[in-house]
């Protein structure tokens, strides 16, 4: 008996199989990609002669942060024109891939007591705990983005939608600036008060907590 066409058909559906999971793979792939990168801390000395920007007078200590973010975005062209030698260009995002992170410097001097060297650690814990949902709050930055045009305006339509994706690129900062630095921003000030700068020697885990915790309305949008 011939069986071949049975054996065609057989390898015809083996096929359709085989192009058919790239195609679903690739439908599959997020259209907002988030790279978190892992917390470096550092310690540096403090020099009461000579302090490092950010101080307070007459501090000893300081710690410094950073939320850093590094969105990269692709496009489609919605329209574009030119008129008077000038190119208006309209972009509407289509993915985006975002790195993030967070450098920490705790400046503390030789002769810093261990009271002081505790009170600078809650703030690297403040900070710490609000970057464990920062990419949470990229990854919303993102998502808003990804659903608005972008208008930029240039000599030719190269340098129009490139201004149109700084624009963008721009927004995203703002954004994830607002609900990362800013907002640990508002939880440190709230630390330095209960404690007094670290005169008050109060229970830290339970303060650190509390100020967190304090500005995560705001941090959402939220009164």
């Amino acid at each position: 008996m011939f069986r071949r066409p049975a054996v065609f058909a057989l390898l015809f559906s083996f096929a359709v199989v085989l192009c058919a999971a790239p195609l679903e793979a690739a439908q599959k792939q997020p259209s907002v990609i988030i790279r978190k990168l892992p917390v470096k801390v550092s310690e540096k000395l403090f020099d009461r002669s000579d302090p490092p920007k950010g101080a307070l007078k007459g501090a000893s200590g300081l710690t410094t942060y950073f939320f850093l973010c590094d969105p990269r975005f692709t496009y489609d062209v919605t329209s574009e024109s030119t008129s008077g030698g000038r190119t208006t260009s309209t972009i509407m995002l289509k993915s985006a891939d975002i790195a993030i992170s967070l450098p920490i410097t705790v400046w503390l001097p030789k002769d810093g007591s261990e009271r002081l060297r505790e009170h600078e650690q809650g703030h690297r814990l403040i900070n710490e705990e609000i970057y464990k949902t920062a990419d949470r709050e990229a990854r919303n930055c993102a998502d808003d983005l990804l659903k608005c045009p972008f208008t930029g305006t240039g000599s030719d339509a190269m340098a129009a939608r490139n201004n149109a994706l700084k624009t963008a690129e721009n927004a995203f900062v703002t954004q994830y600036t607002e609900r990362t630095q800013y907002r640990s921003d508002k939880a440190n000030a709230v630390y330095d008060a209960i404690t007094n700068h670290g005169r008050n020697r109060r229970h830290l885990p339970a303060v650190v907590d509390y100020s967190v915790k304090s500005t995560a309305r705001s941090a959402s949008g939220q009164n």
